[in-house]
């Protein structure tokens, strides 16, 4: 089973003060099983911790088919000055079975 980790916003982790409108994410796939690889993710943003649970989302990407972890950009509404966004990636591998959520991460917007 894949497990997402190394969660980046703008290739930082938890990074303040974010000065484009729609941040980049990244992250990385592991599995314990040789060959298992990425075919499908899907980031929720939220503006807390309890929203990453069941929403309101700030933007809920979908499943997208895709198979790349990197520069995938925030597609949601405007964010404010110093607006503080939590998100988390799910994934799926070549069998369609989905990772669990991976743990929380967050960035937080400039000026």
């Amino acid at each position: 089973m894949l497990e997402p980790t190394g969660l980046l916003c703008e290739y930082r982790t938890d990074p303040l003060g974010i000065d484009v409108a729609n941040p980049r994410l990244n992250w990385r796939s592991t599995s314990s099983q040789r060959g298992a690889r990425q075919t499908a993710w899907q980031v929720v943003v939220a503006a807390d911790t309890a929203a990453l649970a069941s929403g309101p989302y700030l933007w809920d990407s979908g499943r997208v088919e895709e198979s790349t972890s990197f520069h995938h950009a925030y597609g949601g509404p405007p964010l404010r000055s110093r607006q503080r966004c939590w998100w988390q990636v799910r994934l799926w591998d070549e069998a369609g079975e989905a990772s669990p959520w991976s743990a929380p991460a967050w960035w937080e917007m400039g000026l």
